[in-house]
């Protein structure tokens, strides 16, 4: 007797892709935290979702700009930006706390990776204040610049006494 081949239903393909897509999203996402930047690279050339994002609203592109990475990576992540640059990723795009990959490249002090940025569109005025409701520290930025850079960096408690 001759096998016939298992019918799948179409919706449970459609679970599948999902399945598969997330699964690669999250390699992204782990590249990136791991400074695998090679990887990170062929799953973005491979087509996975560059504006994807984590629970926490927080895109691949945002997570690279929030790297502090060693000088011998440096090269490959701002390789890995322009990929995903290249790829439409939005370079607007905000947090769960609204900063955007801008906001992360000043706070980790890269300045290549702001005018990288900058050149391909994002916003030059951020203003950011984050406040905590538990009175803990957090830090706060005012950015304006449009590649002639002026950042100020402050404690939002500070801040927060201030208009009280």
């Amino acid at each position: 007797m001759k096998r016939r081949p298992a019918k799948v239903n179409s919706l449970d393909n459609v679970y599948i892709n999902e399945f598969v897509k997330r699964q690669l999203e999250g390699k992204l996402f782990r590249a990136i935290l791991d400074h695998k930047f090679k990887l990170a690279r062929i799953l973005v050339e491979g087509d996975v979702d560059v504006n994807c994002r984590l629970r926490t609203g927080v895109t691949p592109l945002i997570l690279i700009c929030d790297q502090k990475v060693e000088d011998h990576l440096r090269r490959m992540q701002l390789h890995l930006v322009r990929s995903l640059i290249n790829r439409n990723a939005d370079v607007n795009a905000k947090d769960n706390f609204g900063r955007t990959a801008l906001t992360y490249a000043f706070l980790s002090g890269d300045l290549q990776l702001v005018r990288v940025l900058e050149l391909h569109g994002s916003s030059s005025w951020i203003w950011d204040v984050n406040v905590s409701f538990y009175r803990q520290a957090r830090e706060s930025v005012l950015i304006i610049s449009d590649l002639n850079i002026h950042f100020h960096r402050w404690n939002s408690n500070d801040f927060a006494k201030e208009i009280h």
